[in-house]
């Protein structure tokens, strides 16, 4: 799921419909707390991997194919 959804779309209906072990990106709750409880020092998640991307100027793959 890509977030922001529209608005007429509940977003916390959505991400619990998600089941946590399917939830790739960590936005469910579940996955949520785990990660706060469980990352090493420093660590960073997909919104914070792309990020950097973006800081740093990098392009996606996909546009280079």
């Amino acid at each position: 799921m890509q977030l922001p959804l529209p608005a007429q779309v509940d977003a916390k209906k959505v991400l619990l419909a998600v089941s946590p072990e399917k939830d790739v990106d960590g936005f469910h709750p579940m996955n949520v707390g785990f990660f706060r409880r469980n990352a090493p020092a420093g660590a960073v998640h997909a919104a914070g991997n792309m990020e950097i991307l973006k800081r740093s100027n990098v392009q996606s793959l996909a546009l280079r194919l």
